[in-house]
C-alpha cells in the first residue's frame, strides 16, 4: 500500500512537464506519456498474473464508473493495469474530473492518444472547463477536437459544443466561423439562444444597423411567462439592445426595447434607469420620472441603479423647474445619498460581513463522498445580501466562494471521517471488553464440566446395562426380584407330603412361572428404554463438545485478533491524529478564506463608497451653485436692501 497512487502521482508530473514545456503535439517517442506508462506495465508470466491483472482492470472499471477516478488511479490493485489501452483512454477524463485539465490535455496530446478516434467527450469536457473558467481561446482549441468527424462525441452535447465554438470566434470577432458554428445548433436548443446572445455582442461591436438588431432580437425572443430562465434572457436581450442604441442616440429604439423588460426580473434595475434616460433624452421629463421613483421606492437603497437614478432626478428637476424650486429635489438627493453613505459605513463591519458569509456558508450541504462534487445553494436571503447584491455577481466573489464551499466540502468530509473513526474506535474497545469478560465468566470451563458430567452419566448406564444383562432376569426392579425370590423359597420350603402342600408347591410353580414369564416379556422394553437414555446422553455429550469445539475455537481466534488490538487501536488513533492535523490545517484555511471574502466585499463596499461620495459631492456643488447663482441674482438686481 506504500506505493498506492505512485504511478498516479508521476503520470500527474509527467504531464505537467510535457505541457509546460513540450510542444503541442510532441513527437519524439521518447516524450510519449503513454510509452512512459508502458514502461512500468509488469509482465505476465503465469495464468495467476493474467488472472490479477483483469481483476485489477475491474477494480478501476469500478471506481471510474463509480465517480472516484482518484481512487481509480491510487488503487494499489488497479494501479499496475494503467497502461493498459483501455484504461489509458479513461485517464484523460479522470485527470479532469479532479481538476487537472492541463494533466489531462497533455496525455490527450500524447502521440499514442492524439490521433485516436473515439475521444470527443473528453475534449468537450475539457473545453467546457476551460468555458467556465471564461478562457474562450483554449476552449475554442480544444472543441475543435471534440467537434472533429472522428471524435464521435455523445449527440447530447453537439448542441453545447457548438456554442462554446460559437463563442470563442465571437469574442475574437471572427463573425464568419461564429456563424459557421451557429449554424450547427438546433434552433429548439437554449444553447442557440445563448450563442445567438453572444453573437449579438459581436455584431455591436461592429456596429449593427438597428434595422438588422431588430430582426436579431426577434428573433431569439420566446413567448413564456412561466419560464424565469427564459424571461430573463429575454430581459438580456432587449436590455443589451437597449443600451446600444441609447448610445448609439437612437432613442425610439432603445425606448421600445427597455420599456418591454419585465418589472421583477434581475435586470428591472439597470432597465428603469436606462429607460428614464431614453426618455429624458426625448425631453419626456415627467415621464423620465416615473421609472426612477420606480427605483427609488421599491429598489434597496443601496442599489447603485437607485443611487444614479437620484442624480438623474436632480439634474432633470433643474432642467424642468430651474435653479431654486429644484433645490429641494437636491436636498432629497443629499439626504438620501446621506443615508446610503451611512448605511454602506454601518455595513463595512468585518464581524458583520463574517457573520452574514456564516450564515449563508452553513446552508451547504455536504452529501456526496466525493469532496469534489459540491452543490452550492447560493447565497441566503437576507438585507446584507440584498444591499451587496451588486458583489454576488462578480467573477471575484464568485471564485472566492467556490473556494470557500470547497473547502467546507473538504472540512466536512474530514468530520464524517472523524466519526467514523471514533465509532469504529469505540466498538473496537466495547467488542474487546465483551471478549474479556466472556474469558474471564468461566463459560469455557463450564461447557467442559457438562461433558465430563454426560460423559460419566453415560459410562454408568453402559456399565448397568452389561450388569444386567449378565444376570439371569436383567433390567428388573427390586419389588419384583424380591417377589420372585418368594415365590422360589415357598416352593422350596413345600415338600409336598401331604395335598395342601402339594398344591401349594404346585401354586407357587405357577406364580413363579408367570412372574418369571412376565420379566423375560418386559425384559426388551426395559432394555430400550435404557439404551434410550444412554443414547440421549451421547447425543447431548456430541452436541456440548460441539459447542466446546467452536467455543474453543472462537475464543482462539478472537484471542489472536484481539492480540493485536494495541496495533488496530494505535492505527486508528494515528489516522485519527492525521485527520486532526488536516482539519486543523482546513479549519486555518477556511477561516483565511471567510476572511478573504469579507475583504472581497470591503473591497466593494469601498468602491461604493467611493461612487456615492462622488455623487454626493457633486450634488452638494449643485446645492451650492445653485445657491450662489441665486444670491448673484439677487444681488445684480438689487434685492440686497441696504447693503446694495
Amino acid at each position: 500500500m506504500q506505493k498506492s497512487g505512485l504511478l498516479a502521482l508521476a503520470v500527474a508530473a509527467t504531464a505537467w512537464v510535457s505541457s509546460t514545456t513540450c510542444a503541442a503535439q510532441p513527437t519524439a517517442s521518447d516524450n510519449s506519456l503513454v510509452s512512459a506508462l508502458s514502461a512500468t506495465a509488469p509482465v505476465l508470466k503465469t495464468p495467476i498474473d493474467v488472472l490479477n491483472h483483469e481483476l485489477g482492470k475491474r477494480v478501476y472499471f469500478f471506481h471510474y464508473l463509480t465517480s472516484n477516478p482518484l481512487v481509480a488511479m491510487s488503487d494499489s490493485d488497479a494501479e499496475p493495469t494503467l497502461a493498459d489501452m483501455d484504461i489509458m483512454y479513461t485517464l484523460p477524463a479522470g485527470l479532469s474530473d479532479l481538476g487537472m485539465d492541463s494533466y489531462a490535455s497533455a496525455l490527450l496530446r500524447d502521440p499514442s492518444l492524439s490521433h485516436s478516434p473515439g475521444m470527443g467527450n473528453t475534449w468537450f469536457m475539457l473545453a467546457r472547463n476551460a468555458s467556465d473558467r471564461s478562457n474562450w481561446l483554449q476552449a475554442g482549441q480544444l472543441v475543435s477536437k471534440a467537434m472533429a468527424s472522428d471524435a464521435l462525441l455523445n449527440p447530447a452535447d453537439e448542441a453545447e459544443a457548438a456554442f462554446i465554438a460559437t463563442t470563442s470566434y465571437a469574442n475574437r470577432d471572427q463573425t464568419q466561423q461564429a456563424e459557421e458554428a451557429f449554424s450547427q445548433i438546433d434552433e429548439d436548443s437554449n444553447w442557440y439562444r445563448f450563442a445567438g446572445y453572444n453573437l449579438m455582442l459581436t455584431k455591436m461591436r461592429q456596429g449593427i444597423s438597428a434595422d438588422d438588431l431588430r430582426q436579431w432580437v426577434s428573433d431569439f425572443l420566446v413567448d413564456d411567462p412561466e419560464n424565469e430562465q427564459q424571461t430573463a434572457l429575454n430581459d438580456r436581450f432587449r436590455l443589451t439592445a437597449g443600451k446600444y442604441e441609447l448610445r448609439n442616440k437612437h432613442y425610439d429604439e432603445a425606448i421600445g426595447y427597455l420599456r418591454l423588460v419585465s418589472k421583477d426580473g434581475p435586470y428591472t434595475s439597470d432597465a428603469l434607469l436606462q429607460y428614464g434616460w431614453a426618455l429624458s433624452k426625448r425631453w419626456q421629463y415627467d415621464q423620465a420620472l416615473q421609472p426612477w421613483r420606480v427605483l427609488q421606492e421599491h429598489f434597496p437603497l443601496l442599489d447603485i441603479h437607485a443611487l444614479e437614478s437620484l442624480m438623474a432626478t436632480s439634474y432633470l428637476a433643474e432642467l424642468m423647474n430651474g435653479g431654486v424650486p429644484s433645490l429641494p429635489v437636491y436636498e432629497y438627493t443629499e439626504n438620501r445619498m446621506t443615508l446610503a453613505l451611512e448605511q454602506l459605513n454601518n455595513l463595512d463591519n468585518p464581524v458583520t460581513l463574517l457573520q452574514w458569509v456564516t450564515r449563508w456558508e452553513t446552508r451547504q450541504s455536504a452529501t456526496s463522498d466525493n469532496i469534489l462534487s459540491a452543490d452550492p445553494q447560493g447565497v441566503t436571503e437576507s438585507p446584507t445580501s440584498r444591499n451587496l447584491e451588486g458583489l454576488l455577481s462578480t467573477s471575484a466573489f464568485i471564485q472566492e466562494q467556490q473556494r470557500l464551499l470547497d473547502i467546507r466540502s473538504m472540512l466536512d468530509w474530514v468530520q464524517r471521517q472523524q466519526q467514523q473513526l471514533s465509532l469504529a474506535q469505540a466498538e473496537k474497545l466495547a467488542n474487546l471488553a465483551a471478549y474479556v469478560q466472556v474469558v474471564q465468566s468461566g463459560r469455557l470451563e463450564q461447557v467442559e464440566s457438562s461433558s465430563r458430567q454426560l460423559q460419566q452419566q453415560i459410562t454408568l448406564i453402559d456399565q448397568r446395562i452389561q450388569e444386567q444383562r449378565r444376570q439371569a432376569f436383567g433390567f428388573a426392579n427390586e419389588s419384583e426380584l424380591l417377589q420372585l425370590n418368594k415365590l422360589v423359597a415357598i416352593a422350596n420350603e413345600s415338600s409336598g407330603e401331604t395335598p395342601m402342600e402339594q398344591d401349594t408347591r404346585e401354586q407357587a410353580a405357577l406364580l413363579q412361572g408367570i412372574s418369571q414369564w412376565q420379566l423375560s416379556k418386559s425384559l426388551p422394553q426395559r432394555a430400550w428404554t435404557l439404551k434410550k437414555q444412554q443414547l440421549l446422553l451421547q447425543q447431548q455429550y456430541q452436541d456440548v463438545n460441539t459447542q466446546l469445539t467452536n467455543v474453543s475455537g472462537l475464543l482462539e481466534q478472537v484471542g489472536t485478533f484481539y492480540a493485536r488490538s494495541e496495533a488496530h487501536l494505535a492505527t486508528i488513533e494515528a489516522a485519527a491524529s492525521k485527520l486532526s492535523q488536516l482539519e486543523q490545517t482546513l479549519t486555518a484555511l477556511h477561516t483565511k478564506q471567510q476572511q478573504q471574502i469579507v475583504t472581497v466585499a470591503q473591497s466593494h463596499i469601498g468602491m461604493l463608497k467611493d461612487r456615492l461620495k462622488d455623487y454626493l459631492a457633486t450634488t452638494r456643488l449643485s446645492i451650492a451653485r445653485l445657491y450662489d447663482n441665486e444670491l448673484r441674482r439677487n444681488t445684480n438686481s438689487g434685492g440686497l436692501g441696504e447693503y446694495e
